[in-house]
């Protein structure tokens, strides 16, 4: 899925109108702790996991 591909661009404009910010943030954050973070389709909606161990 394009938007799912997408999900942690800056300013990416979904199918709904809306550009965000927040998860780009997020995963900056994170990956400055040497984590990772990945979305995935479930049940209808996006579940995000983010792994703390290298």
């Amino acid at each position: 899925d394009e938007e799912l591909e997408h999900i942690f661009d800056r300013f990416y404009t979904g199918k709904n109108g809306n550009t965000g910010i927040g998860l780009a943030l997020a995963k900056e954050l994170i990956e400055l702790h040497g984590w990772s973070i990945r979305a995935e389709k479930k049940d209808g909606g996006v579940l995000f996991r983010i792994k703390t161990e290298k």
